[in-house]
């Protein structure tokens, strides 16, 4: 399975990855560092790309959500290969911290009496930490970040880093034992507020109402 971390940093510029070991250190340790040569790809929440590189390998992040970096000129193009933000020559750290940071925060939000949040690798309902497996907790993030929008099975599958043939780990174990999980510790709202559905042609969507 890929190595998993909460940020993907491809080609990361050399003084930059210095600056963010020494004086951010807590942001260094949740990145995972690769080189667009000898490619690896992580499962992560956020990748940050090349410019350049991004714009000739596309399809190859199709899924990921992006921040590339470059010049002014591929600002344009970068944002039509899939990026959500774009970091401008000459950039910092603290300039790249403020722009992953919409990206990687928190997920907090209400089901009637219920508190729901997802702060880092914890989940909580109304303050009671749930255990769940790292794919648990990787597929309820993703699904709640994109709450009311279809995630197709590809996506997920890959998101996941799941293989053909392990029918013990397969997406849909996955979704049915958060299901029973949520059913569990939600058993006024699941089904009511908040749901996970499935589409035949389209993949997996939570469903939230809340307020």
């Amino acid at each position: 399975m890929p190595p998993s971390s909460a940020i993907q940093f491809i080609d990361s510029p050399p003084l930059i990855r210095i600056e963010l070991k020494e004086r951010y250190p807590a942001w260094y340790s949740d990145c995972i560092f690769g080189n667009s040569r000898n490619m690896n790809f992580s499962i992560s929440e956020l990748t940050i790309i090349p410019a350049g590189f991004l714009t000739q390998n596309a399809k190859a992040f199709k899924y990921k959500t992006l921040i590339s970096f470059g010049p002014a000129e591929l600002l344009e193009q970068s944002y039509m290969a899939g990026a959500s933000d774009y970091l401008k020559d000459p950039w910092n750290c603290k300039e790249l911290i403020i722009r992953c940071r919409p990206y990687l925060e928190d997920i907090k939000f209400s089901l009637g009496d219920d508190i729901i949040l997802f702060s880092g690798e914890s989940f909580k309902i109304n303050n009671k930490i749930i255990s769940l497996t790292n794919c648990q907790n990787r597929l309820l993030k993703i699904l709640l970040k994109n709450s009311n929008a279809f995630l197709s099975y590809p996506l997920l599958t890959d998101y996941l880093g799941l293989k053909p043939g392990q029918p013990d780990k397969s997406l849909h174990v996955h979704i049915h034992n958060l299901r029973k999980i949520l059913k569990t510790e939600l058993p006024e709202q699941y089904g009511d507020t908040l749901r996970i559905v499935n589409s035949s042609s389209l993949g997996y969507a939570m469903i939230v109402t809340c307020g």
